[in-house]
């Protein structure tokens, strides 16, 4: 977990967030051991000091996927469910995984959940 944090800043001087904004944050000690409150507060942070984009750019970096194998994955199930409705797929999505992450809201909306 403490890797996250370091990522996190490594990626936000490689984007280019200026020097003066990443002084305000408050990047917690990599000896800390609520990591996931610590991760949250980042993100919060975030929010309150990064553009949309900068956070989306950021973000991004963090991806726990960037070999392309597990694209091939997502592309197929796509392929193969293009008829169905997203409520449908994310019945199906959690139905193949073991964690059901998905969430199909009544206003149509979908969101992930956390594991901690």
């Amino acid at each position: 977990m403490p890797d996250t944090i370091t990522n996190i800043k490594k990626t936000m001087a490689k984007q280019g967030i200026p020097a003066e904004t990443m002084a305000k944050f408050d990047f917690p000690d990599p000896k800390a051991r609520n990591w996931p409150e610590l991760q949250i507060g980042l993100i919060h942070q975030m929010d309150q000091l990064l553009s949309p984009r900068q956070r989306l750019a950021v973000m991004e970096e963090q991806g726990c996927c960037k070999t392309g194998k597990g694209d091939v994955a997502h592309r197929a199930f796509g392929r193969e469910h293009a008829d169905k409705t997203i409520a449908e797929k994310v019945r199906l999505l959690n139905e193949a995984v073991m964690h059901r992450l998905l969430f199909f809201h009544i206003d149509g909306s979908v969101s992930r959940g956390i594991v901690m």
